[in-house]
């Protein structure tokens, strides 16, 4: 059964939102999440469902990219080859966790993440430049696809620190590169969220046009490292979505 078509225009609305800020930097799925849950759908049900806005709104904003000649495609798809199999790793994780579980870890993640947002927004403004070894690179971006096929919230900001630690790559091609790396892997984490029935393709595909649209919007203002404001109302919403997803699980806050 399809929400209600204010339901839906506020679903594409967030889709826009999400897919700008996932482009600019990171942090819409800390909004897609949450929002999906209190619009009624089951979490497990939302972690899938998101994944149709990701996959499309990271082939839109590598298409923006690409025309502005900021994306080396050889590299990029080099670099997704590590990040897809942690993808793998860490959708088959959150596929095994106990449906009971799954909102106090996802809404505790959020949390942390918008806390971080609110007090130390240098870490999602300002990646540091690290070199690392190869081993490293690719064992940092395992680690980030794995995360990503977990959960996804957030996981914009670990890839970054990635690329940029990756021979020098600078924030404006990183954000490019990005793109193609969460392309890669949410396809194939997607193909296993479909095949456990977690996703509610109609939802799925009006959050992903609003996505889509945010995609080639952040891509345009790519060279802007976001207003202090927008991180700052990205965490109190984050933080409260959280909360209130920690509130509703299964056992916790029993007796207050």
């Amino acid at each position: 059964m399809l929400p209600s078509p204010w339901i839906l225009a506020g679903i594409f609305l967030l889709g826009v939102l999400s897919g700008f800020l996932n482009t600019l930097a990171a942090g819409g799925t800390l909004l897609t999440l949450p929002l999906l849950t209190l619009l009624g759908l089951d979490l497990a049900v939302a972690n899938g469902t998101n994944r149709v806005a990701i996959l499309l709104q990271s082939v839109a904003g590598a298409w923006a990219f690409r025309r502005e000649g900021l994306l080396p495609l050889r590299r990029a798809f080099r670099l997704a080859v590590p990040a897809t199999l942690g993808a793998l790793c860490g959708t088959l994780g959150v596929l095994r966790l106990p449906r009971e579980a799954l909102s106090p870890v996802a809404g505790a993640i959020i949390l942390l993440l918008a806390l971080s947002l609110l007090f130390r927004p240098s870490l999602w403004e300002t990646p540091r430049h690290t070199p690392a070894s190869p081993a490293g690179v690719f064992a940092a971006l395992f680690l980030a696809g794995a995360y990503g096929g977990f959960l996804q919230a957030g996981v914009g900001i670990v890839l970054s620190w990635a690329l940029v630690g990756a021979g020098g790559m600078d924030l404006v091609r990183s954000n490019g590169v990005r793109t193609v790396l969460v392309g890669c892997y949410t396809l194939a984490s997607l193909a296993l969220f479909l095949r456990a029935d977690l996703v509610n393709l109609p939802v799925g595909l009006v959050l992903a046009g609003g996505s889509m649209v945010g995609a080639v919007l952040g891509a345009r203002a790519s060279v802007s490292k976001g207003n202090p404001w927008i991180r700052r109302a990205l965490g109190l919403a984050a933080g409260a979505s959280a909360l209130q997803m920690l509130w509703q699980a299964p056992g916790w806050f029993n007796g207050l």
